[in-house]
């Protein structure tokens, strides 16, 4: 079986929507897909309504950040809901963005102090990370290297620039705290 089971849409770090990836999914013969969003749910319903459409097999999926400092481990998990069971995690991983939609804010008045008018606004922003688009209602999973890729579009950073010294100038520490892992897991075995 030919199968993915880590893909990104817009709504995170992707470069498509997610119907789009279920589309170029399907065109690469892939039969099994799962919509892995960093952080976020937000566009499960439409990839596994696409994927449906499609007869490609899909599964809910998220990658979530979170914490487990008595073994080290400071990264990412994938969580999957086969059972097609995640409103929990959904609701979850909403507070998640709202919380970054926050941060976002305050680093991109951070970055029009450090770089002026050339530096976006947050409804500019927006619509890079959009594509182009505006992101309307859209809940999308902001990063700093969202607003680094932007400021490099308009000539503001250095197309070679250093992106790891650029945030940590730029965040001055100002860092989204991780859930525990085991708060994580235990929230993705209770919908099954």
């Amino acid at each position: 079986m030919r199968a993915d089971l880590h893909l990104h849409s817009r709504y995170s770090d992707g470069w498509d929507w997610p119907a789009g990836v279920g589309a170029r999914a399907a065109a690469a013969g892939l039969e099994l897909v799962a919509l892995a969003d960093h952080e976020s749910m937000e566009g499960v319903g439409e990839f596994l309504e696409a994927c449906g459409r499609l007869g490609l097999a899909a599964v809910p999926a998220a990658e979530v950040d979170c914490t487990a400092p008595e073994l080290g481990f400071d990264g990412e998990i994938l969580v999957y809901f086969p059972g097609g069971r995640f409103g929990g995690m959904a609701a979850f991983l909403r507070g998640r963005l709202r919380e970054r939609e926050e941060r976002m804010g305050r680093l991109v008045g951070r970055a029009r102090e450090l770089y002026g008018a050339g530096a976006p606004t947050f409804e500019e922003l927006g619509r890079f990370k959009a594509g182009g688009q505006d992101p309307g209602a859209r809940l999308l999973a902001y990063a700093v290297v969202d607003l680094f890729e932007c400021l490099k579009s308009r000539g503001v950073v250095p197309p070679r620039a250093d992106y790891r010294g650029f945030k940590a100038a730029l965040t001055g520490g100002d860092a989204q705290p991780k859930p525990h892992a085991r708060y994580v897991i235990a929230r993705a075995r209770a919908e099954g």
